[in-house]
């Protein structure tokens, strides 16, 4: 037996049939012993729910709480409206802020290329170290930094000596 027979069955039970589909099941009953045992299992599980069941008492009337279960519903159905945080921002200002970025970026690449070249180097000695301690200094206005490397000059003297 199918799903669709064992609803038909219940259906036929709790009395929610049309006339022609309750003499259809009514046939079915007549030629089926599965379909008979079925309902008479459904009948036995009618009964013993119908005589067990607790009663539950609402505090509100039947009205008060349905109505508050409609409000609910209503509530949470009402559209809220966006906030209006870029509001401003729609597919009709897109070309106009594309260009200004462009306009944005050659300003920043012309101004690197300009200004960006300026370093400086410089060699000189550290002071109170004597002649055993030299330095150089790279100085670059466009980056503000300025770089100190500090090397041992006898130490300079081996290397060079050792590769000629």
């Amino acid at each position: 037996m199918n799903d669709e027979t064992k609803i038909k069955l219940q259906a036929y039970l709790d009395g929610e049939l049309s006339e022609r589909e309750t003499r259809e099941v009514s046939a079915l009953l007549n030629t089926e012993a599965e379909a008979k045992a079925f309902l008479a299992e459904l009948q036995f599980v009618k009964t013993a729910m119908a005589g067990n069941e607790l009663e539950i008492k609402l505090p509100e009337s039947r009205e008060f709480y349905w109505g508050k279960i409609q409000r609910e519903i209503e509530r949470s159905e009402k559209v809220e409206t966006p906030a209006r945080g870029f509001s401003w921002w729609k597919p009709a200002y897109l070309p106009l802020a594309t260009g200004f970025a462009a306009l944005c970026a050659l300003f920043m690449i012309s101004f690197i290329a300009f200004n960006g070249g300026h370093a400086k180097i410089a060699t000189g000695e550290v002071e109170g170290n004597g002649d055993d301690m030299g330095s150089i200094t790279y100085h670059s206005d466009s980056d503000r930094m300025t770089v100190v490397y500090l090397f041992d000059r006898e130490q300079d003297k081996m290397v060079d000596s050792d590769t000629n």
